[in-house]
């Protein structure tokens, strides 16, 4: 017998969520309200309980969701997720070309979007402190570096970007991953990020890494390039540094090892 009411669990999350499917969407709102529940998806799958319909339904009755994710699904307009106006976690990972206005949530902090247009706006809505965008084009990033004050958890994802010209100086992001960049060659930018705690890069036509001596901050460093070149110095104004993976050929491995014993980090 199918559960009226299933729940969903993202890989390495312990977070749940209610999936919306068309047996339970006219009590679902009421269901979540008498057992506190404020977290929302929307998934398509034809072999389990889930919400198969082409037709997003009408959301006014789930103005109290603070968390909703739209993933993989048939539907081709989202507009109704802009009811949802208590949202603070926002995921979009859909086939879809909706127009997301950021008005419609103010209270958003965290926000996922996958392959999608009609997000350009993204960049200066103030209260967003973690962001992830995957698969924007190079039109789709900010001009200027006015952009970004409050947000602290920056992830940008398989992007032809050349340049990260929007991001120098910023003085808020703690945490950067940059991953699967095709084209950019200089991540010089980075270097002027003074408070960073994390960073992630993932990028293979990069081979200047000579930034990292001025990020003094940083924990936790991974990075990933077949052509990276790096010298001890780099990273010798690194006192807080606890963690660290440098590959993407033999030479950066073995350098890895050797950075390793001599800053005395397992």
């Amino acid at each position: 017998m199918e559960e009226k009411y299933p729940i969903w669990k993202f890989k390495l999350s312990d977070v749940c969520y209610q999936i919306a499917t068309e047996n339970n969407i006219n009590s679902l709102a009421t269901y979540m309200k008498q057992n506190s529940l404020k977290n929302l998806i929307f998934i398509s799958d034809f072999e389990k309980p889930a919400w198969n319909s082409y037709i997003m339904p009408n959301l006014t009755e789930f103005d109290f969701i603070e968390k909703l994710s739209v993933h993989w699904t048939n539907i081709k307009d989202i507009n109704e997720i802009h009811k949802c106006t208590s949202i603070r976690n926002l995921s979009l990972d859909n086939d879809d070309k909706t127009y997301i206005d950021f008005s419609k949530f103010p209270y958003i902090e965290h926000f996922v979007s996958w392959n999608r247009k009609g997000i350009e706006n993204v960049w200066d809505i103030p209260t967003i402190t973690d962001l992830t965008v995957a698969g924007l084009n190079r039109k789709q990033f900010p001009k200027n570096t006015n952009c970004l004050y409050t947000t602290k958890r920056l992830r940008i994802l398989k992007t032809p970007l050349e340049t990260l010209s929007f991001l120098e100086g910023n003085t808020s992001i703690k945490y950067l991953e940059l991953s699967d960049f095709s084209k950019i060659k200089s991540l010089k930018e980075v270097g002027t990020l003074q408070q960073l705690e994390y960073l992630y890069i993932k990028a293979n036509n990069v081979s200047d890494f000579s930034f990292l001596k001025d990020l003094s901050s940083l924990k936790t460093l991974f990075i990933i390039s077949k052509v990276a070149e790096f010298s001890f110095e780099y990273f010798e104004n690194m006192p807080q540094l606890e963690r660290i993976a440098l590959s993407g050929n033999k030479d950066i491995q073995r350098f890895n090892l050797e950075l390793k014993l001599t800053k005395n980090i397992v």
